[in-house]
């Protein structure tokens, strides 16, 4: 089945565009156009696809598209491309009922987070997806209350506690955070930092939480640099330290005296 996708004629005087060789510029309109791509901007296909179809050699196509996501135009990865911007090509109206909205929502729901994320989409014809109740009813849930319970999840997983995806405290910080463009991969950064500083600390582990990590410390957080969790004090060293009996027995083993 074919496919319409619309590209301005301005695309050739854009000055990334411009300063693209003429292999960059076959790969960035191959993206843009080829029967695989997704009305939400985001889709799979094959290293071995890109390569056939275009002519440029694998390890080329790798090369450009480190480039491409430097210059924060398209991302591949794990067989995914991302398209920045790619939504605002399509002929969208303002209703959010209109059928290319609905399905930019509906492919939205196939896609992995990290990229929906990347991508930044966050308008408010396509912020919400719809999801199924257990009851068989639709709900709203926003792309940004996926991303709340994934990084809180992952929180979870680190300090073995389980703080809560709902809070409505939880839910204005991460979404603030991404609304200043910072990653999935940025609150897990910043999670791994402070939990490697802060669990063996009893009276800094207390404020291991949500409100503190993702609010307006958050950027200075994400530069610190990662540490290992604190050694253990002299009391843990003491009851891990072997009886003078099993020392004895492992030197008799071994014949020392």
């Amino acid at each position: 089945m074919s496919k319409n996708r619309y590209l301005n004629t301005s695309f050739w005087d854009d000055s990334f565009i411009i300063n693209c060789d003429p292999i960059e510029k076959l790969l960035f309109l191959y993206c843009l156009t080829n029967p695989l791509t997704s009305i939400c901007g985001i889709y799979e296909i094959s290293l071995k696809r890109i390569a056939f179809d275009t002519g440029i050699d694998k390890e080329m196509i790798l090369k450009i598209f480190e480039r491409f996501e430097k210059a924060d135009k398209i991302k591949y990865e794990n067989g995914w491309i991302a398209l920045k911007n790619f939504t605002n090509h399509q002929k969208c109206s303002d209703n959010p009922e209109d059928n290319i909205n609905k399905g930019i929502e509906k492919a939205l729901l196939k896609v992995p987070e990290n990229l929906k994320i990347w991508i930044n989409l966050n308008t408010k014809l396509i912020k919400y997806n719809s999801n199924t109740n257990i009851n068989g009813k639709q709900e709203s849930k926003g792309l940004e209350g996926a991303y709340v319970e994934e990084i809180i999840n992952y929180l979870n997983e680190k300090t073995n506690k389980a703080y809560r995806k709902d809070s409505d405290k939880t839910k204005r910080f991460i979404e603030a955070r991404l609304n200043e463009k910072f990653t999935l991969d940025d609150f897990k950064k910043v999670i791994d930092i402070k939990c490697g500083q802060w669990l063996k600390d009893a009276k800094m582990s207390a404020y291991l939480r949500p409100e503190t990590l993702f609010g307006t410390k958050f950027e200075s957080y994400l530069n610190e640099k990662f540490t290992q969790p604190a050694e253990n004090t002299e009391r843990e060293k003491e009851e891990i330290k072997p009886s003078a009996e099993s020392v004895r027995k492992f030197k008799e083993a071994f014949g020392e005296k």
